[in-house]
């Protein structure tokens, strides 16, 4: 009995095969038709070296200025003619650039990231955010004291507006930057001078002597920038505040303004006096003999 049913198994699994073989020579194996592919992108391909640029701008670095930028969109004044930040904003970036250029090691990575400052950017606050927050992961406090940068290049004109204010907000929220750190910052920005008024009074007697002996408005310009990285590298060395940083800059701000509408109109008044010199020389010839 056991004879017959293993003889009969063994009977279905041959016709089985038999069957399956003879569909096999009916339907040969056909190549299918490969589906249509698109065109490889290299850009893709993780062998293929990024462009340098393109790196530089998606760096730790690279993103923090295109984040400055938005800033800017929305914080320089709209009658400036010439859409720039003002020397005061421009020294408070250009040492922030030199700052994280440290991280770097292209020589030419600092003069790259100047030349993106005040570039209209494309790309949105929070996709940028998530980006530093990618590259800044497990530092928390480099994030906090971005904000805190943040904050001084907006009031670097004693004015916070409301667009300033949402960029900042929503940086700081997709930096996830607690609330009581942030609210810490902010609410010192908004306080009165955190530096003494005496402390005031001798810093600009010190800016006032800086400018000396400086005439044209190139070289007052630079001096401006010179002393705005000085106060900075300062400050930096002290760890002083961040309000404490940009109440100095302010001073100088004030005396640069002052020296400067001195020095234009001294050299208008001079150019008046010429002119009235030469009308009084035209109208008595005998005065020139």
């Amino acid at each position: 009995m056991v004879n017959l049913v293993l003889f009969i198994i063994a009977g279905i699994v041959i016709y089985y095969l038999y069957i399956t073989f003879q569909e096999y020579l009916k339907n040969p194996i056909s190549t299918q038709p490969s589906q249509s592919q698109s065109e490889y992108n290299l850009k893709n391909d993780p062998y293929v070296r990024a462009d340098p640029k393109d790196r530089l701008k998606n760096s730790y670095a690279g993103v923090s200025v295109r984040i400055l930028n938005k800033l800017l969109e929305v914080g320089i004044a709209k009658d400036s003619r010439d859409k720039a930040p003002s020397l005061l904003q421009r020294g408070l970036i250009e040492s922030f650039i030199k700052n994280v250029s440290l991280t770097l090691s292209d020589k030419q990575s600092e003069q790259q990231l100047l030349s993106m400052v005040g570039q209209s950017e494309s790309q949105d606050i929070a996709s940028l955010a998530q980006e530093f927050l990618n590259d800044t992961y497990g530092e928390y406090k480099k994030r906090v004291a971005f904000v805190a940068f943040l904050f001084m290049l907006a009031w670097s004109d004693k004015d916070l507006n409301e667009r300033e204010r949402e960029v900042i907000i929503d940086v700081a929220a997709y930096l996830d930057i607690d609330n009581q750190d942030f609210n810490q910052l902010y609410e010192s920005f908004e306080s009165s001078q955190s530096v003494s008024n005496d402390e005031i009074t001798t810093l600009k007697a010190q800016y006032r002597a800086n400018f000396k002996d400086m005439q044209t408005a190139s070289a007052l310009q630079e001096g401006f920038t010179s002393q705005i990285a000085s106060v900075i590298a300062k400050s930096q060395k002290s760890q002083e505040t961040p309000k404490a940083l940009i109440d100095k800059l302010w001073a100088l701000q004030e005396v640069y303004d002052e020296v400067y509408n001195e020095a234009h109109n001294e050299v208008c008044d001079k150019a008046h006096d010429d002119t009235h010199q030469d009308s009084t020389n035209a109208t008595n010839p005998e005065s020139n003999i």
